[in-house]
Parts: C-alpha cells; structure tokens; sequence
C-alpha cells in the first residue's frame, strides 16, 4: 500500500471527516464498513468503478476493520474478486457507449472486444457479485429488481450451419429479456475491406449491424441490447464487402425463447 493510502487509513481511524485531496473520503470509508444499507450504495459503486484509487481505499479499509483472524483468511481471494468486478464494470460501459450496438446504422461502432473477454465476462461478474453481496451483506428483497450496475450480458457462441442442415442452433430463455452477447464463429479465410451481420427473422422481423470488427481468430462479436430481437428462429449471415459487393461468408441459426409467462 502506498503512502497515500496509509495517511488515508491514519485518518479513518481518527475519525477526521474530511480530506483536502478529496471531498468523499468519509463516504467512502463509511460504506467500507456498512452492512449495505446506505442508500447511496448504487451511486457509490458507480463511482468506484470509475475510480481506481477509491476502490482500493475501500478494500484497505474493509481489510484494517476486519478482525485479525478473518481478515488473513482469503485476502487474496477477496482483492482478485474485487478486481476482476471493477474490470467487468469498465468493460460493460465501455460496451454501452458503442453506437452499433443502440441503434442499426450504417455508421456504427466497430466492435472492440475479444471472444475470451467476453466470456470471461460472467464469470467474473459472479464472482464479484458474491464477494459484494457476502461483504456489505447487501438484502435483495423477494420483488425487488436487481440494480442495473450488477446486470451481465448473456454470452452465447454461434457456429456456422451447413446451408442443408436447420436444426442447429442457441436457444436460451434468457436471451428474450437480456442483453445479448453473441460470438460468431468463423472458418471463413477471405479478408474483406468490411463486415455486417444480417438477422433474418419470421415475417418482416429482421435487423442489420454493419461494422463490424473480425477478431484474430476469425470470429466477430456482436453486442444486441434487450429488445432489439424479439423471440423466435433467426437466420443470421455474415457479409464483407469485396469492391462494392457484399459477399455471403458464413450462416447461422438463433432462437430465441419466449420470456418466462409467455406462451
């Protein structure tokens, strides 16, 4: 721990309310030893997720309030929890600020994320989750909506059909009422100076994301907020465009369930 922090910590535990070189410190250390709840829980874990520096002022501090004994038990555990949250967080906003990924358009975003970050995604959300709720003793009551800063995208891979077979395909009930993360697996070796994915819904249910980015892998990532696709069977087809001419590359099918209650 550096020495700002150790002045930091010296201060805490003479109660001294304030700090010069920053306003919220109190706050901070307050909800560092909260059971959870302080009603600015949702706006304090916003800023730490942005804050690199509180974040682990606010582990220092939960970690000097712990009892000796408990507090060398999982150490490690804890702060690689609390990490991989704060990683999480960054990623997810990051994802919420891409235009392709609000609204169809011909000008979108180029995805920016890789297969395994993705993946690696909800795993460490439940982690930190558990961490969260197990430190601050957090209550989610019987009705309540979960807050929105803990909500995960739901992570599916897709891979290529044969244009003769229809039977394969993802369907997850989930995927009706939640963010969609969906990892478009590819043999396809030609290079194209771009890339769109075409969803190929029942009736005239159909939605087209252009600019896409191709991994180092071949695959694309497609990030579709809740929805943007409406359950039943969709055939989804990847373009690149070759002087002016979108050519196929590869097909996949998607279904996407009912929401629970729902025929």
């Amino acid at each position: 721990m550096n020495q700002l922090f150790d002045e930091a910590l010296e201060m805490a535990r003479n109660q001294k309310t304030t700090l010069t070189w920053h306003p919220e410190f109190q706050e901070l250390a307050d909800f560092a030893k909260s059971d959870g709840a302080s009603q600015s829980q949702e706006r304090i874990l916003e800023h730490l997720a942005q804050c690199p520096d509180c974040a682990d002022l606010v582990l220092a501090i939960r970690k000097e309030s712990q009892p000796v004994d408990s507090a060398q038990e999982q150490p490690d555990a804890d702060e690689e929890a609390w990490t991989r949250f704060l990683q999480y967080e960054r990623v997810r906003r990051d994802a919420e600020s891409v235009e392709h990924q609000r609204v169809p358009s011909s000008h979108s975003t180029p995805s920016r994320f890789s297969p395994r970050l993705l993946l690696g995604l909800g795993l460490a959300a439940a982690v930190a989750l558990g961490w969260l709720l197990g430190t601050f003793g957090t209550a989610i009551e019987k009705n309540a909506k979960p807050a929105p800063i803990l909500a995960a995208p739901l992570v599916l891979m897709l891979q290529p059909i044969d244009p003769a077979n229809t039977q394969r395909g993802v369907k997850d009930p989930r995927a009706a009422f939640a963010d969609l993360a969906l990892v478009l697996t590819s043999n396809h070796a030609a290079e194209y100076a771009a890339y769109r994915a075409v969803f190929h819904g029942e009736g005239a249910s159909s939605l087209e994301i252009e600019g896409l980015q191709r991994q180092e892998d071949r695959s694309f990532v497609l990030v579709i907020p809740q929805g943007n696709l409406k359950p039943g069977t969709y055939r989804v087809e990847t373009f690149g465009l070759d002087q002016e001419v979108w050519r196929p590359m590869d097909r996949y099918l998607l279904t996407v369930a009912a929401p629970f209650g729902q025929p």
